[in-house]
């Protein structure tokens, strides 16, 4: 196995723009794929890179990387704004981006942050390829280290985010570096994935529909239905599983029942449906199963059967709408859980942050339930 470290992009971004060698009127943009997303049009960008007369523009950071003895090489910039390089986003004209990255040979084990920040502290490379950074963030937006200065805004059906410290309204924002949390929790409200108008625009993008299949063509689903303790209601809330609305031979039903109080719910229950699913299968208290032992056999099952769905609902879980089931699978998700909260009162049991221990940390969208 082959290490490579930043080095490596720089060779193989060189190696693959040669046939722009003289195409001063391309523009292009180069950003880390995991780590960005595109908040405005292609048009947008290009109005906004053009503002800047310059041939290539960099990204900012607050802090200087890999070499902090560089520091005093770098232009000053206000206070306000971002002064140091970043080489993982960058725009500019294809003929001086070809270049710059043919300026000098750089093993695939160097770093390619040290490269870019090399050329632009040589004043005189600065200025004969017009090398600028975004220090405004204007074009692009670390977040590293730049979290606080970050806010999510909405109007209409369009999200962007705004930097408080700048008021640019970046177009681009780019999460190096070890903050993936973080950034996927903004990175899920932009590119217009969802607004305080419309909600979740993306969901319905990727939607199914069931109506135009047969009965018998339903994907095939195993509810498991698990019942850890005595739970009040639990003849209720088996009804709402029996009056969903979804072909029962369909179904593989699973119920694992650890409380000896409701065994006699649970064959009252199966005696008047049993025979309507594709198959049953009952995990009683003589079976002396735990909970997380039940649950997963029940993934077991549906692997080996070969399930479409796997549909967990624990006992204390009323579904009164029938069209549950249908609902979620037309979501076309990999996975769908609840987000449940209590009114005026922050608590979830959903958390869109985690602390240096693992635990819940404390976000923005937790303070907006």
């Amino acid at each position: 196995m082959t290490c490579t470290a930043g080095g490596y992009k720089v060779n193989v971004l060189r190696d693959s723009l040669g046939e722009f060698t003289n195409r001063q009127d391309l523009v292009l943009i180069y950003t880390d794929s995991s780590d960005a997303v595109f908040i405005e049009r292609r048009k947008d960008i290009l109005s906004k890179f053009k503002s800047f007369d310059a041939k290539v523009v960099f990204a900012a950071d607050n802090f200087i990387w890999p070499d902090p003895k560089l520091k005093k090489q770098y232009p000053k910039v206000p206070q306000i704004e971002s002064r140091y390089l970043n080489g993982g986003a960058f725009i500019g004209y294809a003929k001086t981006i070809v270049e710059m990255l043919n300026y000098k040979k750089i093993n695939d084990m160097d770093d390619d942050q040290l490269y870019f920040t090399k050329i632009f502290i040589d004043k005189q490379l600065r200025e004969q390829w017009n090398i600028k950074i975004d220090t405004k963030s204007e074009i692009f937006q670390s977040a590293v280290d730049n979290l606080e200065d970050i806010e999510v805004k909405y109007k209409g059906n369009h999200s962007y985010i705004v930097n408080k410290k700048t008021g640019s309204k970046p177009l681009i924002l780019y999460g190096n570096g070890p903050i993936k949390a973080a950034f996927n929790r903004l990175a899920s409200d932009l590119a217009d994935e969802w607004t305080e108008t419309f909600g979740c625009a993306a969901c319905s993008r990727s939607a199914i529909s069931l109506k135009e299949l047969k009965k018998d063509d339903y994907p095939i689903v195993q509810l498991s239905v698990f019942i850890d303790q005595p739970t009040p209601f639990l003849v209720e809330g088996l009804k709402t599983i029996k009056d969903l609305d979804y072909p029962k031979k369909r179904i593989d039903f699973l119920v694992y029942n650890n409380a000896d109080y409701h065994e006699v719910d649970v064959e009252l229950f199966l005696s008047g449906c049993s025979d309507e699913y594709r198959s049953v299968t009952v995990i009683s208290p003589n079976d002396e199963m735990t909970g997380t032992a039940a649950r997963n056999s029940a993934i077991d099952q549906c692997l080996l059967t070969k399930c479409a769905y796997l549909f967990f609902v624990d006992g204390n879980v009323h579904l009164t709408d029938p069209e549950t089931l249908k609902d979620l699978i037309e979501q076309n998700r990999t996975i769908l859980a609840p987000m449940l909260s209590q009114h005026k009162n922050y608590w979830s049991n959903f958390w869109t942050g985690l602390n240096d221990h693992g635990y819940y940390g404390q976000t923005e969208d937790i303070n907006q339930l």
